[in-house]
């Protein structure tokens, strides 16, 4: 039985505390990462923190991301079921983060081994071909030889 058929509802009272709020952005705001390059498959930038932490970031977690903190490899977290983090340490940190697809390198391996196969098969059949049109040609000849 839903509330609209009981009669009875749960009801809640939520306050906003506006300072809190503003408090909490200063300090986000204060440790902000700068973007210094990017491209399709990697993203440079910097980040000073006041102490050791975890930098939090909205790009969705997925395997194939890779991050080095200051040229150090760092683990990369699955934060909240779904976003992306990695630890961060006390003063500026240099962040590299590269992604490449989870099964990116078998996908291009399989697809070069189609392409050179699929060469091959064209050229042995291009050769046969073209012997098979060298002995019709000399059928022809022969034929219009004894025609003759």
């Amino acid at each position: 039985m839903n509330a609209a058929q009981s009669g009875y509802f749960d009801l809640g009272i939520v306050a906003f505390d506006s300072g809190s709020f503003k408090e909490f952005v200063d300090v986000l705001g204060k440790q902000t990462f700068d973007v210094t390059e990017y491209s399709d498959t990697s993203l440079d930038g910097v980040v000073t923190a006041e102490e050791d932490g975890v930098l939090y970031t909205s790009i969705p977690y997925e395997e194939g991301w890779k991050v080095s903190v200051n040229d150090l490899d760092v683990q990369v977290i699955d934060y909240q079921d779904g976003m992306m983090a990695f630890p961060v340490f006390s003063g500026t940190n240099n962040i590299r983060m590269t992604y490449k697809p989870r099964g990116f390198v078998t996908g291009a391996i399989v697809s070069g081994g189609a392409v050179i196969i699929l060469l091959i098969i064209s050229w042995l059949d291009w050769g046969g071909m073209r012997k098979s049109r060298v002995q019709e040609e000399d059928i022809m000849v022969k034929e219009d030889q004894s025609e003759k």
